[in-house]
């Protein structure tokens, strides 16, 4: 399994078992955080996430994060890129 580094603005460290979508940097939507504090070998805590991580949806278009409030998607599909004011069927994103 790859693990994803991220350190807050604290400076608490941590390795996460997903991604921010495009980048290497952890995040806490993972169901594996290792809390590391100070010595990694000794120093370590594991955190297990029971919880599935939520997926995230972005726009095929401009990559923006879609919205799912129904004042804003039209009936029937998906959900909506407010961006660039169009809406999505499932399996399109």
């Amino acid at each position: 399994m790859r693990l994803y580094y991220h350190k807050t603005d604290g400076g608490a460290e941590y390795l996460c078992s997903n991604n921010v979508k495009r980048t290497d940097e952890g995040s806490f939507n993972s169901r594996y955080i290792v809390r590391i504090d100070g010595n990694i070998k000794e120093d370590a805590e594991l955190f297990v996430n029971e919880e599935k991580p939520k997926k995230e949806y972005f726009c095929p278009k401009c990559h923006n994060k879609l919205t799912f409030d129904k004042d804003k998607v039209s009936e029937e599909y998906f959900g909506a890129c407010l961006r660039c004011d169009e809406d999505f069927y499932k399996f399109e994103v």
